[in-house]
C-alpha cells in the first residue's frame, strides 16, 4: 500500500518537470530575433567615451564644370606716353585739287586714308567728322570706323569752319551762319548754342568760328576775327574773351589737360591759360616769310603740338614743343599741298 503511494508521487513529480521544461523552452524560441539577412550586415560600434571621434568615410568632392570666356575682340593697344613726339597717328588731310583726302601719318609713314577734308577723330576713337564738298563750303559727314559706314549729318548753305566733339562722343559742335551750333551724330537735334551776343559798343558779334572743346570739363573755345579767343561754358553760357588775345587769333586748340589753349597769330603759335594768364610764343617765323597752317592739334602727352607749316621755303607736318623750345619736321611735302590737322589719336592708326 506504502509502494503504491509513493509511486504516484514519483509520477505526479515527473510529470511536474517535464510541464515546466516544455514551458521554459517556448519562452526562449519567442524572444529570439530572426537570423540577420545575408545581403544587410549589421555592424555594432562601441566607443569608449575616452576613445577620440571616429572620422566617417572621406567622399572626394566634384568639381564645378568651368566655363571658358569668350575670346576678347581684338583691340589695337594704345601707344605708351614715351613715343615719338607723343602720337600713335596725326590725322589730316590734303588738298589734291580734284579731290580732296584724309590721311594719317604713323610710325610706318604717310597713308591715304579716305575721301573729305578737315578729319576731326571723337574722343572714344570710333567716329571722325569730315567734309565733303570743300572746305568752309562742305556738307559734314561722320565716318564710323567700325563699320566703314558714311553718314551725311548736316547740308550745308552757308559757311562752315570746323567742327569738334563732346567728350562723351555723342554730339557735334560746329560754327554756322556766324553762330556755334550743336547736334547729335546723326544730325538730330540741331540748335545755335553760341549766338551773335551783343556787344555794349560795337553791336552783335559774328565770326564766331573754329570751335574747339575741353576734353576734360567739356568747354567751349572758339575764335572771331574782331575779338580773339573766347571760352564759354559746355552749355554755352557765361561767354566771354580771353585777355590777351586779339583780333586775328584764330583756330584755338585745348592741351589734353585742359588747361592750356593753344592758337595762331600771325602764322606763329602762342599758347595762353583760359583766364589770360601765362601767354607764351612757340614759335618765332618772320611774318610773311614762314607760317603755320590751321588748325594745329595737341599729341595725347601734351608735349607737342602738330600743324603743317612752312620753314625756310619747305612745306612739311611739324611737331612744335609745347614749352617753346623748338619744332621738329616730321615730314615733307611731295605732290599734293598739305591741307589741315585735325587730331592726333593714341593708336598706330585709326
Amino acid at each position: 500500500m506504502k509502494t503504491n503511494k509513493l509511486f504516484i508521487v514519483i509520477v505526479i513529480l515527473l510529470l511536474l518537470m517535464v510541464g515546466c521544461t516544455k514551458s521554459a523552452a517556448g519562452t526562449e524560441t519567442e524572444s529570439q530575433p530572426p537570423p540577420p539577412q545575408a545581403d544587410t550586415p549589421t555592424a555594432t560600434f562601441v566607443m569608449n567615451p575616452t576613445d577620440p571621434p571616429q572620422e566617417g568615410p572621406t567622399i572626394p568632392a566634384t568639381p564645378a564644370p568651368t566655363l571658358e570666356p569668350p575670346p576678347p575682340t581684338p583691340v589695337p593697344e594704345p601707344v605708351t606716353s614715351d613715343a615719338p613726339f607723343g602720337y600713335g597717328f596725326v590725322l589730316y588731310s590734303r588738298d589734291d585739287y580734284d579731290e580732296d583726302t584724309i590721311w594719317y601719318l604713323n610710325s610706318t609713314g604717310d597713308t591715304q586714308f579716305m575721301l573729305g577734308s578737315h578729319p576731326r577723330l571723337s574722343p572714344n576713337g570710333q567716329f571722325i567728322a569730315y567734309q565733303r564738298g570743300g572746305w568752309v563750303y562742305g556738307d559734314i559727314y561722320v565716318r564710323d570706323l567700325q563699320t566703314g559706314s558714311d553718314t551725311l549729318i548736316f547740308t550745308n548753305d552757308n559757311e562752315i569752319n570746323f567742327y569738334d566733339w563732346t567728350t562723351d562722343s555723342g554730339q557735334i559742335i560746329f560754327d554756322y551762319n556766324c553762330s556755334i551750333y550743336i547736334m547729335g551724330i546723326d544730325g538730330s537735334n540741331s540748335r545755335e548754342l553760341i549766338g551773335n551776343w551783343p556787344d555794349d559798343d560795337t553791336g552783335t558779334r559774328c565770326w564766331n568760328d573754329g570751335p574747339a572743346i575741353n576734353p576734360v570739363d567739356g568747354r567751349i573755345a572758339w575764335d572771331n576775327i574782331t575779338f580773339g579767343i573766347g571760352v564759354a561754358n559746355p552749355d554755352g553760357g557765361s561767354p566771354y574773351w580771353i585777355p590777351n588775345t586779339q583780333a586775328d587769333d584764330q583756330w584755338a586748340a585745348w592741351s589734353p589737360d585742359g588747361m592750356w589753349i593753344s592758337f595762331l597769330r600771325e602764322g606763329n603759335f602762342f599758347k595762353v591759360r583760359p583766364d589770360g594768364s601765362e601767354l607764351t610764343q612757340l614759335t618765332n617765323f618772320e611774318v610773311g616769310i614762314d607760317w603755320f597752317s590751321p588748325a594745329g592739334a595737341w599729341g595725347f602727352n601734351g608735349q607737342y603740338i602738330f600743324a603743317f607749316g612752312t620753314s625756310s621755303g619747305l612745306e612739311g607736318l611739324y611737331a612744335i614743343a609745347a614749352d617753346g623750345s623748338g619744332i621738329t619736321k616730321l615730314t615733307e611735302r611731295t605732290e599734293s599741298s598739305f591741307d589741315f590737322v585735325g587730331s592726333v589719336g593714341n593708336r598706330e592708326a585709326p
